[in-house]
C-alpha cells in the first residue's frame, strides 16, 4: 500500500539522517529486516557491503569496519550474503547511540 511505501521511506530517510556510521548500519539492518522476524537470528542479507555502503553514504571500507566492531562486541555476525543477529537489544543501542562530537 501507498501508506506502508511512505512509513518505509521515512524510516529510510530517518536512517540517513544519523550522523554516524555505526549508528546508520544498524538501523539500516532494523529496517531491512521485518519487524515481525525481529527475535530471529539468521537472516539472507539481500545487500552486498557496497550497496550498503552507497545507500547510507559511506564508504566500504566503513561498512566492513563497523560491521567488525559490531561482531567484536558480540551484536552480530555477517558472512557473505548472510546475517545473523546475536543480540537484538545491543543492535537498537548502537542503533540509538549518540555520535561523539
Amino acid at each position: 500500500s501507498i501508506n506502508a511505501q511512505l512509513a518505509h521511506s521515512r524510516s529510510l530517510m530517518k536512517v540517513m539522517g544519523h550522523k554516524c556510521a555505526a549508528a546508520k548500519i544498524a538501523s539500516f539492518i532494523q529496517l531491512i529486516i521485518p519487524s515481525s522476524e525481529h527475535g530471529h537470528k539468521r537472516f539472507t542479507l539481500p545487500f552486498s557491503r557496497g550497496e550498503i555502503a552507497n545507500l547510507l553514504g559511506l564508504s566500504e571500507e566503513t561498512v566492513c569496519r563497523q560491521m567488525a566492531k559490531m561482531k567484536r562486541r558480540g551484536i552480530l555476525y555477517a558472512p557473505r550474503g548472510k546475517i545473523e543477529i546475536l543480540d537484538w537489544d545491543q543492535l537498537e543501542t548502537v542503533a540509538n547511540e549518540p555520535c561523539p562530537s
